[in-house]
């Protein structure tokens, strides 16, 4: 197995030394800058393009004139294989300690929860002069300097496992885990961690991760606070619209985020208009990444590439509170179900994928009914949640994804477009 002694050379010196510490890292046009230093190589598989090839998701058959895409539809989860390949291939470089290889499965702009920090990486480039600290092979790391990282020399990384957490026409979000050994065979930490693996340009790779190191003698440890912080999160944002105050809605967390744009799964927010399949464009689409709230004047290059077909809100404007939680309970007839009536904050599907002291990787869901308690839908996202100064708050959304729309079942409103 390859150990390198240090990370790799920066491939043009004319760029200057990149500090990792900075916080954030940004340049200016998104495009994969190669160079030419990455090549074909004979990896368990090419990063993978789209769904059978195609440039576009077509919509499916059966789909509602107001429904959301649901798990019913093949297109839903065709791009699991190709996703799972990104993944290998991506694990496969980083057990071979091949930067290169690793980048061949990484979208740029990239972002890698470094702890609590979103650490955004523009170009291939940039990552192989200096990757974040989860990924960089230098073999003697050094804490809170430009030598950053988790590998000594001579160890080894054992694959645990590789689980579909979510996923939709152009999303997949995997939980990851793998222990990595010293050269003597013992365990010396586990890394767990979420990848969101989106089809940007027809292109399947990683464009959002966050991971979680454990050395050996702490795995297994709980954290009470940090579980029942990251749940009652999930369940007040929906306990604002159950009892009409917003102000119950869980904050973000202060400093920056970065997520995956994805507002396809959010009940509701586009179906009305008839507009769903806007949110799962793939030809043109060259980066789903939004890293946004850092003091840094900068944050905001790193943007969206989707133009979706609609707000992604059901608030406009100044209509206030009041007209928003109006304007949602109206929505749901309008897409051919009975009045809504209750959402229950934390569906027995939710889970807690790994906790530490500081973060958690949540996969959090409701549940929606009618007045007399007939199921309308669900919704799952797959979220960062952080500590910072005190206070418990969401970091960061790696997909938004409805399993179950009754809207394809129910005929909508006589007249209804």
């Amino acid at each position: 197995m390859q150990n390198n002694q240090s990370r790799p050379a920066s491939p043009t010196a004319a760029q200057g030394p990149v500090n990792r510490r900075s916080f954030m890292r940004w340049g200016g046009a998104a495009a994969i800058a190669t160079g030419g230093m990455l090549t074909a190589r004979p990896a368990l598989a090419a990063p993978g393009d789209g769904v059978a090839g195609a440039t576009s998701i077509p919509r499916p058959a059966g789909l509602g004139p107001r429904a959301m895409i649901d798990a019913r539809f093949p297109i839903a989860f065709a791009g699991i294989p190709r996703a799972t390949e990104a993944m290998i291939g991506f694990f496969t470089g980083l057990n071979q300690r091949d930067a290169a290889q690793m980048a061949e499965y990484l979208h740029f702009p990239f972002a890698s929860f470094e702890g609590i920090e979103p650490v955004a990486v523009e170009s291939a480039v940039q990552f192989l002069a200096d990757p974040p600290a989860s990924m960089d092979l230098n073999t003697h790391p050094v804490r809170f300097t430009d030598r950053d990282g988790y590998i000594e020399d001579g160890s080894y990384d054992l694959l645990q496992s590789l689980e579909v957490i979510a996923f939709d026409p152009v999303n997949v979000v995997f939980a990851m885990t793998y222990d990595r050994c010293n050269r003597q065979g013992n365990r010396m930490l586990r890394c767990d961690g979420i990848y969101s693996v989106t089809n940007n340009d027809g292109r399947w790779a990683i464009q959002l991760m966050s991971t979680i190191f454990t050395p050996d003698d702490m795995i297994g440890l709980e954290y009470p606070d940090a579980i029942q912080a990251a749940v009652r999160s999930r369940i007040d944002h929906d306990l604002a619209y159950q009892i009409q105050d917003i102000r119950y809605d869980h904050p973000p967390q202060e400093g920056a985020r970065a997520s995956v744009r994805n507002t396809g799964g959010a009940p509701f927010w586009m179906a009305p208009e008839g507009k769903i399949m806007d949110n799962f464009r793939i030809q043109g689409v060259t980066s789903r990444l939004r890293v946004t709230g850092a003091d840094d004047p900068r944050v905001g290059q790193v943007q969206s590439g989707v133009q979706a077909g609609g707000s992604g809100s059901v608030l406009t404007g100044d209509e206030g509170v009041e007209a928003y939680m109006q304007r949602y309970r109206e929505l749901f007839p309008e897409a051919g179900l009975p009045e809504w009536g209750f959402v229950s904050g934390y569906d027995h599907n939710s889970r807690v994928i790994h906790a530490s002291q500081a973060k958690v990787h949540i996969f959090g869901g409701a549940s929606r009914y009618s007045t007399s308690g007939e199921f309308l839908n669900s919704n799952f996202d797959v979220r960062v949640v952080t500590y910072r100064n005190g206070f418990w708050g969401s970091a960061g959304s790696f997909i938004y994804m409805t399993p179950h729309d009754r809207s394809n079942d129910l005929l909508p409103p006589e007249g209804a477009q």
